[in-house]
């Protein structure tokens, strides 16, 4: 439904190309509007009624604040859905509904609804919430997701007051007990985003810098399962699946520290674990061959290939062998800092 006036043109069952001219949004708006009471309704599962405020949104809704502003007050929806009405509320235009609802929201709230309603008042009253996010920031006392989400929405306002904050929670990185390790991307990147010379000259020289702490591991462990690009199963086993081309990471995390893991993961050159180094061989027909050595004879070497297959290669068919470094590319080419401060998390429970 949220789809309706601009429908995805690839068929949902069979996956085939089927492109569909845009259709009114009206007739969608209509149907939303009339369902979405029932969608948000307290016994409705989170899932479905996220997706009923995205499906609010896109589609422009109008007339829907009392709905959204109840589903963001009900306390038997769960802090995700609760947060995401009150976003909803705020981007369809209900500004004034939405900070209503958000002055509503007390220090017992679920973690997302607080973080929810401190960006629609900051959004609204920028110049009263500065000091207050920036003090948060600093506050070693308050859970590092909610110092985190202070950070992030400091960096989202405008003007002096804003700047000022970012700017001294980037002079105050050398000292840990302001900007503990966790927080250090968080601040850098707040810096960059606002365009500040000292966050981007210390990562142009450190690109790396707090991404040993504070990751999602969570998201780590879906960024090592599926992300398209990293392919990270592809060569390493995990839990009883993955390839041959690189080591078995089950329990890493125990024999390995977090620095030793982002160095793998940015540097893979650096540091080969003992028996996967790159070895490339020409053989006489002038075809080049790569793997690691599975196993070798005196007549016959056996590598496993990067897409972990067996490839044999007689050895009186060898004119050139040579071995080099990792197979691995480089991460920090493939994901973006936080994705490898996540899969470094990941890693490092891996025990």
């Amino acid at each position: 439904l949220a789809e309706w006036a601009e429908p995805d043109g690839q068929d949902r069952v069979l996956g085939e190309w089927r492109a569909l001219p845009a259709r009114n949004t009206l007739v969608a708006q209509s149907t939303g509007t009339k369902s979405l009471g029932t969608l948000l309704a307290s016994g409705t599962p989170g899932r479905v009624a996220r997706a009923a405020c995205v499906t609010a949104e896109q589609l422009g809704m109008s007339g829907v604040g009392a709905l959204l502003a109840a589903a963001a007050g009900q306390a038997q929806h769960d802090g995700e859905t609760r947060a995401r009405a009150l976003a909803t509320l705020e981007r369809i235009g209900a500004t004034g509904e939405a900070v209503a609802v958000a002055r509503t929201v007390d220090a017992d709230a679920p973690l997302p609804l607080r973080r929810a309603a401190r960006d629609v008042l900051a959004r609204a009253e920028p110049a009263a919430a500065v000091p207050i996010l920036a003090s948060l920031a600093r506050d070693a006392s308050a859970d590092m997701a909610e110092r985190r989400g202070a950070i992030e929405t400091l960096a989202s306002l405008d003007g002096p007051a804003a700047n000022g904050a970012i700017e001294a929670l980037v002079s105050a990185l050398a000292d840990g007990t302001v900007v503990p390790t966790a927080l250090r991307l968080d601040v850098l990147e707040a810096g960059v985003t606002r365009g500040q010379q000292a966050a981007q000259g210390h990562l142009a020289t450190s690109p790396f810098d707090g991404c040993t702490e504070g990751g999602n591991q969570k998201a780590g462990e879906r960024l090592f399962r599926e992300h398209p690009a990293a392919q990270c199963m592809r060569c390493h086993g995990y839990g009883g699946t993955g390839g041959q081309a690189g080591p078995t990471l089950d329990g890493i995390g125990k024999r390995r520290d977090r620095a030793y893991l982002l160095r793998a993961l940015t540097e893979p050159g650096a540091d080969i674990a003992e028996g996967f180094a790159q070895v490339t061989v020409t053989k006489k027909d002038g075809s080049i061959l790569a793997g690691i050595i599975k196993s070798e004879s005196t007549d016959e070497l056996v590598l496993i290939d990067a897409n972990s297959q067996e490839v044999r290669v007689p050895k009186n068919e060898i004119t050139n062998r040579e071995t080099g470094g990792s197979a691995m590319p480089p991460m920090g080419s493939l994901l973006t800092r936080r994705e490898i401060r996540d899969l470094v998390e990941f890693l490092s429970l891996t025990k």
